[in-house]
C-alpha cells in the first residue's frame, strides 16, 4: 500500500480514498483486490497520460503477487488443464477436500482427422480438372458418390469431393499453379497478344487476355490464357493501361509484342487513339490481325449490298422460315421427295440436305 501511495505522490496525484479503504479491509479476497488494482491502473493511466507506464506496472505486479500469496482467497489458478491437474494432486487441495467428495477430472479429447494420402489428393485434383474441362462442376456431387461406392478398397474409395471442394481446388490450387507455369514460360519471349472485351449477363465487362508464343515446355507455338480482367470503363486508354499492368505483372513488356489480334471495334484497332496505336508506340514492328469472322461478316455484308434487294431478302428469309416450324420442314421434305424421287445411283438421298453453319461462332 505504501508503494502505491508513493507512486501517486511522485506524480502529484491523489490516491482515491474509496479504493484505499477497500484494499485495507482484511476480508476482501485476492480476486476482488485485483479488480481494484485494475481500476487504480486505469486512473493512473488517465491522469498521467501514460507517463507512469514503467513504474506503475512494477508496483501493480508486486501488490498482486503479495495478495495472491497472502490473501484469504489463496493463489489464483489459471484455467488450464495442466494447472488444474497439478492442483488436484497438491497437498493443499487434498487437505481441504475429502477424498469421497473429489471427482476425477475427465478430459474429452477430439479425435484427429486422419491424414489424407498423396494418392487421394492426386485423384481429387484430376477429378477437379475433368469437371473444369468437360462438364458442369455440380456433376461432381453425383459422380463422386458413384466412384466411392464402386471404388471401395482402393484409392478412389477414400476420396471426398463435392462441388464446394471442387470449386475451391480449381480456384485456389489448380488456377494459381497453371498461372505460375504460364508466367515462367512466358518470360523473355516474343509473343502475340489476343484480346477481346465482352459483357456478361450481370452487365459486368471483362477483358480476356490470351498470349501466343513458343513454349519451351511444349516445344511448339501455343496459345495460353493469361487473365480475365474486370473492366469498368471500356475506353482505349483504360484498356491499354489494364493490358500493360497485366503484362508487366507477368515479368514481360510490350516491347516484346510482335502481334496483336482483336475484333474490329474502333476502340481496339482504330487509326487514332486506340489500343493498337498505343501498343504500336511501344513496339513499332508488331503486326495487327483482325478477327477473321468479323472480317468475313463485313465482306459478306458489302457483297450482299451489291445484289438486288429481292435476292438478299430471299437468302435471309429462307432459314428463318424453316427454323421455328417443324410442320414447314416436313412439308418441304414431302415436296422435295416428289420433285426428287429416290435414285438408285445416289443411295440415301431421300431428304434435303440440312443447313450447315460455316462458322462455329456464327
Amino acid at each position: 500500500m505504501e508503494a502505491l501511495k508513493d507512486a501517486f505522490a511522485k506524480e502529484r496525484l491523489d490516491l482515491p480514498s474509496a479504493l484505499v479503504d477497500l484494499l485495507a479491509e482484511e476480508e476482501v479476497g485476492a480476486v476482488r483486490r485485483r479488480k481494484v488494482y485494475g481500476r487504480l491502473y486505469s486512473v493512473w493511466r488517465i491522469c498521467t497520460g501514460g507517463r507512469g507506464k514503467v513504474v506503475w506496472p512494477q508496483v501493480l505486479r508486486e501488490a498482486v503477487q503479495k495478495d495472491s500469496e497472502e490473501g484469504p482467497a489463496g493463489k489464483y489458478i489459471a484455467p488450464k488443464h495442466t494447472n488444474i491437474k497439478q492442483h488436484e494432486n497438491s497437498v493443499k487441495h487434498k487437505s481441504k477436500a475429502p477424498g469421497y467428495l473429489q471427482k476425477k477430472l475427465e478430459v474429452i479429447s477430439t479425435p484427429r482427422v486422419p491424414k489424407v494420402s498423396d494418392d487421394v489428393k492426386t485423384a481429387e485434383l484430376q477429378l477437379a480438372v475433368t469437371m473444369a474441362c468437360h462438364c458442369s462442376i455440380s456433376a461432381i456431387d453425383h459422380l463422386s458418390d458413384i466412384i466411392v461406392k464402386h471404388g471401395a478398397g482402393s484409392t478412389l474409395g477414400n476420396i471426398k469431393i463435392h462441388r464446394t471442394k471442387c470449386k475451391s481446388l480449381i480456384k485456389n490450387v489448380l488456377s494459381p499453379s497453371l498461372q505460375e507455369d504460364v508466367v515462367l514460360d512466358f518470360k523473355d519471349k516474343k509473343y502475340c497478344l489476343i484480346i477481346d472485351e465482352s459483357t456478361d449477363l450481370s452487365a459486368h465487362k471483362h477483358l480476356c487476355v490470351l498470349v501466343r508464343f513458343f513454349s519451351d515446355k511444349l516445344k511448339q507455338v501455343s496459345t495460353f490464357f493469361l487473365s480475365l480482367i474486370s473492366v469498368h470503363e471500356a475506353t482505349a486508354e483504360n484498356l491499354f493501361n489494364l493490358i500493360q499492368e497485366e503484362i508487366v505483372a507477368c515479368g514481360q513488356s510490350l516491347e516484346n509484342c510482335i502481334g496483336f489480334a482483336s475484333d474490329g471495334a474502333s476502340t481496339m484497332v482504330g487509326c487514332n487513339y486506340s489500343v493498337w496505336t498505343r501498343i504500336k508506340a511501344k513496339s513499332p514492328m508488331f503486326l495487327q490481325v483482325k478477327c477473321v469472322c468479323h472480317s468475313w461478316a463485313l465482306c459478306v455484308q458489302n457483297a450482299a449490298g451489291k445484289l438486288p434487294s429481292t435476292i438478299a431478302f430471299l437468302l435471309t428469309e429462307i432459314p428463318a422460315w424453316f427454323s421455328n416450324s417443324d410442320l414447314r420442314r416436313e412439308n418441304f421434305k414431302e415436296i422435295f421427295n416428289i420433285i426428287n424421287p429416290e435414285d438408285d445411283s445416289v443411295p440415301g438421298v431421300t431428304t434435303p440436305l440440312p443447313f450447315e453453319n460455316l462458322s462455329k461462332t456464327r
